[in-house]
């Protein structure tokens, strides 16, 4: 299998194979690298360009053949063994975007094989930060969660932005994000997390009325992450405008910075909401409540601590 990082070398040094087999979820990066391949002319059949493939382009630049979900291709296995052979001075890259290759193909093919795997939250973060560097990673991470980490989407919201930044007309970038990344509220971990720690009612409630319809969602998970979160929370406030936060805390930089940013309350009121937590959680162990009930206690519970 070739590596993107060999992909990336191959196409800056201009030293393309003739061949590429192209899969993989992360479609938006696997569009990324055939649009910046040269000359690419598209088709949905091997076998139509395949007379084509010696044919020299007028501007004598290699032509990229990008063949898409070409079934016929996975299906023929007789064709496989004249489809490596090809040794031509163009390149063919097969791309299995909306079908899924078999495993024989896939084996088959092996050497010839780019897989762009789905990018992690850091990775969309690190790319997005490359398109717009004005942007605080903590506003760009926000982006990347509300564009369900969809590499595409995320490059077309990141225009729209650039947009608006080169008109002076984006004071908030959180509050742009919001307004232009339009969705159904659907439950998200960290939309919920962050509105109890921001203590913003509305969002937090309409978040935990949502959350039982999320099979990925366990009551008595979010009880312990909200747990930690005024834990980690209440130490970092004691650290405030300290460069040495991680060494002393123990917590990485980047999420005493996160937490530091978002958290709305005072460290007598975390440790007030870690109390309300654990009774919640020693409510379920002794049976007097069921776990979203507690779940609901506790997070109604610390949005009152204000009050």
């Amino acid at each position: 299998m070739l590596s993107i990082i060999d992909l990336k070398r191959q196409i800056k040094t201009k030293t393309l194979n003739s061949l590429y087999v192209f899969t993989g979820e992360e479609l938006g990066l696997l569009y990324d690298y055939v649009n910046s391949m040269g000359n690419v002319c598209k088709s949905h059949s091997l076998s139509s360009i395949w007379p084509r493939l010696n044919t020299k382009s007028v501007t004598s630049d290699r032509i990229v053949y990008v063949v898409k979900d070409d079934d016929e291709v996975i299906q023929k296995e007789k064709m496989w063994d004249r489809i490596k052979a090809y040794s031509g001075k163009n390149t063919v890259v097969l791309v299995y975007a909306g079908v899924k290759p078999s495993a024989k193909f896939l084996n088959s093919f092996d050497e010839y094989v780019v897989k762009f795997d789905r990018m992690t939250s850091l990775q969309l973060v690190a790319v997005a930060r490359k398109k717009c560097p004005y942007m605080k990673p903590e506003d760009l991470e926000y982006l990347v969660e509300r564009c369900d980490n969809d590499l595409i989407r995320i490059n077309n919201e990141l225009d729209k932005i650039d947009r608006l930044h080169d008109l002076n007309m984006i004071k908030d970038y959180r509050k742009t994000i919001d307004n232009i990344v339009v969705k159904p509220l659907e439950f998200s971990t960290f939309l919920f997390t962050g509105a109890v720690l921001r203590h913003e009612p509305g969002q937090a409630v309409r978040l935990l009325h949502l959350a039982p319809g999320d099979p990925n969602c366990s009551p008595l998970g979010l009880l312990t992450l909200l747990y930690n979160n005024f834990r980690d929370a209440a130490v970092c406030l004691g650290y405030v405008g300290d460069k040495d936060i991680e060494a002393k805390t123990g917590i990485n930089q980047y999420k005493a910075k996160s937490l530091l940013r978002d958290i709305n309350y005072k460290p007598n009121e975390c440790l007030k909401a870690m109390r309300i937590i654990q009774f919640s959680e020693s409510s379920v162990k002794y049976g007097k409540l069921k776990d979203w009930e507690a779940l609901e206690y506790a997070v109604l519970a610390i949005l009152n601590i204000w009050r």
